[in-house]
């Protein structure tokens, strides 16, 4: 049993952790959802603290310093917590470990966005020239240009002076508490510290924050006299992403040893800076993988999984002409036939492992295309889309879907960011792994009899990872590459924000019919992609806009 205070209550920093520890064979504890405050309200911290204290007997304590700093990510954003009250309240974890002495912390604190929260029409202007002043300010320094300067005083104008000094107290105050929890690592408070960088470009002063902060760590270092790599920087990261930190701290705790065989969809790609980024991707998840303790590997025999990449991009998805997609799509065909040719000797693989049951093997066969040369030892398929970011590739989907393999996917992801898709299919793994005993792979598949009795041509350990994957394809490719928008479409028709629906002026009726749109559309996929993928049923299906606004939605289908 572990336990996690999360960063906010959305559904990918609440049930994403719980669903992947079950995966792993794993509970974990979360504080009850009305600790945790919603959207602008804060989460409490009393009633927080109280439940760490009174937590049962636990293995580990993932914890976001943000939230039980200043209430979660959105309250991050504001300085309504001063320094001084938000450093008193992260006593509690140094009182923790004095009475836990043994049970592992692991922390995670965000590297605050270039922009402010979008959450109404009237922000958003403020959003980009907050974003574009803090990335003129670095470069206008960096590069010592006064063309940038002048752009600088000219969009520094533009945006009202309380909404900045609010923002760069905020930004002040949370670099303050970050470095802070460098010097708590350094003390033990701390087992690990992951320091993730939430949304931001190549410049921007999140760049001066992030040397800092990696002085510190090397000051740090020097002071315990440790040889390098043995001492604080060996505990700590600090990559891209934000939502799923808590998922690569699980992964973590796990140290499963899970290895990587890595396939691009683009090597010159991979080499891109995802939106929403500030480094080259092949460099993000190569910090990714480390974090988790994950391994790569180039040798298949020695990988468990095969991770297709779909290597960012550039730009959005939304803006692609009719000829750009056609384009992509011919460029995209040899990476989707490795896929495919992947995830059928994988599925093989592991029936013919299972045992030799004739009805078994008659069960399994039935819903296979069963390669020339099955690969005993073949590793699992995994895909990482981060072709685009909010929402899967609809072009390398729509391929894979006609070749008939998403059902064949041991772990899929492609929502928001890269690093929030790239954290969470890199912990699917750790945990698939995990529940195979962090056996060799040719051991692990005498544990599959019961994938191979199953009607299902699935090669995940357990239903519940299939189910993952289920949610994922229906949540992030359906919703987010498709529905999202023709709800926005819908919402703004009745004259309704998508960015905030719950704000006391949107009607509850009106809210509930964009809420009943999404829920009808993606029951409606969920359905034909049970029955065409997964050779099931949609049993159940939940969906609902948790904090009514159009960018995230919780998806709950369940299969039979």
């Amino acid at each position: 049993m572990l336990a996690l205070i999360p960063l906010d209550d959305r559904p990918c920093n609440t049930r994403f952790p719980q669903q992947i520890a079950a995966i792993g064979g794993d509970e974990l504890l979360l504080p009850p959802h009305e600790m945790l405050g919603r959207f602008h309200t804060p989460g409490r911290f009393e009633p927080l603290e109280r439940w760490l204290f009174d937590l049962p007997p636990v293995e580990a304590l993932i914890v976001s310093v943000d939230m039980l700093a200043y209430g979660g990510l959105v309250a991050s954003r504001s300085p309504r917590v001063a320094v001084g009250e938000a450093l008193a309240r992260l006593e509690s974890l140094r009182q923790f470990r004095a009475r836990r002495p043994d049970v592992p912390i692991y922390g995670f604190n965000i590297l605050m966005r270039l922009a402010i929260t979008m959450d109404s029409d009237e922000a958003v202007a403020n959003y980009y020239n907050v974003m574009r002043y803090a990335r003129l300010k670095d470069e206008a320094e960096r590069f010592d240009s006064a063309h940038l300067r002048d752009e600088l005083e000219k969009v520094t104008e533009e945006i009202p002076p309380a909404v900045l000094d609010e923002y760069l107290a905020a930004r002040a105050r949370n670099h303050h508490v970050n470095a802070k929890m460098i010097d708590w690592l350094s003390e033990g408070v701390f087992d690990f510290l992951l320091i993730t960088q939430e949304d931001a470009t190549e410049f921007g002063l999140h760049r001066q924050e992030q040397t800092r902060l990696l002085a510190r760590v090397a000051e740090r270092e020097a002071e315990q006299n440790g040889v390098a790599g043995s001492g604080v920087a060996a505990k700590m990261s600090l990559h891209p992403g934000a939502d799923e930190a808590a998922l690569t701290l699980l992964a973590r705790h796990w140290n499963t040893g899970v290895r990587f065989r890595i396939h691009w969809s683009s090597r010159e790609d991979a080499r891109r800076i995802a939106p929403f980024e500030d480094r080259p991707y092949d460099e993000a998840l190569a910090q990714h993988i480390a974090a988790m303790r994950g391994t790569v590997v180039e040798e298949p025999s020695t990988a468990d999984f095969s991770l297709f990449v779909n290597a960012p991009v550039g730009g959005s998805q939304k803006d692609e002409s009719e000829e750009d997609r056609a384009a992509r799509a011919s460029r995209l065909l040899p990476f989707a036939r490795e896929l495919e040719t992947a995830a059928d000797a994988a599925v093989s693989a592991n029936y013919s492992a299972a045992g030799d049951s004739a009805a078994n093997a008659a069960d399994a066969n039935s819903n296979l295309q069963t390669p020339d040369a099955p690969q005993p030892n073949a590793p699992q398929v995994a895909l990482c889309d981060v072709g685009f970011p909010n929402g899967a590739d609809n072009v390398l989907m729509t391929e894979l879907e006609k070749r008939g393999v998403l059902g064949q996917l041991a772990a899929f992801g492609g929502w928001n960011t890269a690093g929030n898709t790239t954290g969470t299919v890199l912990a699917q793994c750790a945990a698939i792994k995990k529940a195979e005993g962090g056996k060799l792979k040719n051991e692990a598949q005498q544990d599959q009899r019961l994938n191979a009795a199953s009607s299902s041509p699935i090669p995940h350990p357990s239903s519940l990872s299939r189910q993952f994957v289920f949610e994922r394809l229906v949540d992030d490719w359906f919703y987010q590459a498709q529905v999202r928008a023709r709800i926005e479409k819908a919402a703004r028709e009745q004259g309704i924000s998508p960015l905030n629906m719950g704000d006391g002026a949107t009607p509850v009726e009106a809210f509930g019919r964009i809420e009943a749109q999404a829920r009808r559309e993606l029951r409606g996929f969920a359905q034909l992609l049970a029955k065409r993928h997964f050779g099931a049923t949609l049993q159940n299906s939940e969906i609902s806009l948790p904090w009514a606004r159009s960018f995230e939605a919780d998806v709950r289908v369940e299969l039979a």
